[in-house]
This record gives structure tokens, C-alpha cells and sequence, in this order.
């Protein structure tokens, strides 16, 4: 009977090992299903993972070219706007030039209206008064027209302009005087 109970209790024992073994099978069955799951979600996060580090890249590229270009076109431009400032700059400086020059003719020319005007008046006194013009008077004959400095101009003298209207009017009241015997 001992011997019977020694078997009973090794049948016993063996059939919760069986189903001990039986437990561990089955969880370690449960346990890879679960982690060919994981597996399987682990590598459809990496491929959308890796399609987005594509589309990343793909845009960092195209960003790249966009920068390069913006960079050769603001070159570009401040190249441009440089040189439109020197034409600029250069020409305001031509028109200043083209001003001055102006501004001296037509002093030149007041000076000159101002002689005349004075050169009519003193030949009406000197012939009576009738209107009659004979010329200038003698204390104006054979004396020379000189040029007045622009007191506007920073650095004129007293030299006569060299102007080429200046020169001009020079030779035409030269010719006047050599006209009237002068």
C-alpha cells in the first residue's frame, strides 16, 4: 500500500509537472505571439518613421537649393543697388557741376547786362541826352571786362571764368570793340 501511495503520489506529481510544463509552454507560446506583435508594430513604426525622415530630408534639400538661390539673388541685388547708388551719386554730382556752371553764366551774362546798360546810360548823358547813341564815353574806352568770383562757390577767386560760354562772350565783346574802332 505504500508502495501504491508512493506510485499515486508520483502520478501526482508527474501530472503537475505535466501541467506545470504545460503553463510555462503556453505562456511562452503567449509571450513570443505577444512579442512577434510588438515586433510587427516596432517595424511598421520604423518604416513610417523612416518615410518621414525621407520626406525630411527630401525638404531640407529643396530648402537648401530655395537658400542658395535667395543668397545668389540678394548678391545680386546689393550689387545692383550698389552701383545704382554710385551712378546715382556720380550723377548728382554732374548735375551740382552742371549747376555751378549754369550759375556762373547767368551771373556772367548779368554782369554783362549790367556793363551794357551802364555803357547805354553814360553814352545817352555824353551825347545830350537825344537819344543818339555815339559810343561809350572816354573814360570807359579801352578798359578791359574782367570776371567777378561767385561769392556762392567755395574757394572762387578774383581770376575771370575759363568757362567756355565765358570765353564766348569774351571774343564777342572783343569783336564789338574792334567794330567801333576799339
Amino acid at each position: 500500500a505504500a508502495a501504491a501511495a508512493a506510485e499515486k503520489e508520483g502520478a501526482l506529481s508527474a501530472a503537475a509537472a505535466a501541467e506545470r510544463q504545460a503553463e510555462v509552454i503556453a505562456g511562452a507560446v503567449r509571450d513570443a505571439r505577444d512579442a512577434r506583435q510588438e515586433l510587427k508594430a516596432t517595424r511598421a513604426e520604423r518604416d513610417v518613421q523612416r518615410s518621414a525622415v525621407e520626406a525630411l530630408e527630401k525638404e531640407n534639400a529643396f530648402l537648401r537649393s530655395v537658400n542658395d538661390a535667395l543668397t545668389l539673388n540678394q548678391s545680386s541685388l546689393q550689387r545692383e543697388k550698389d552701383e545704382a547708388a554710385e551712378g546715382s551719386s556720380s550723377s548728382a554730382r554732374e548735375k551740382d557741376e552742371r549747376i555751378r556752371d549754369l550759375e556762373e553764366q547767368v551771373r556772367d551774362l548779368m554782369v554783362f547786362l549790367d556793363a551794357r546798360e551802364k555803357v547805354a546810360a553814360e553814352a545817352v548823358v555824353a551825347g545830350g541826352g537825344n537819344g543818339s547813341e555815339e559810343g561809350p564815353s572816354e573814360s570807359i574806352r579801352g578798359g578791359s571786362v574782367l570776371g567777378v568770383a561767385n561769392p556762392a562757390v567755395p574757394g572762387a577767386d578774383d581770376a575771370p571764368s575759363r568757362s567756355g560760354t565765358h570765353a564766348r562772350l569774351q571774343k564777342k565783346l572783343a569783336a564789338r570793340q574792334n567794330k567801333r574802332g576799339g
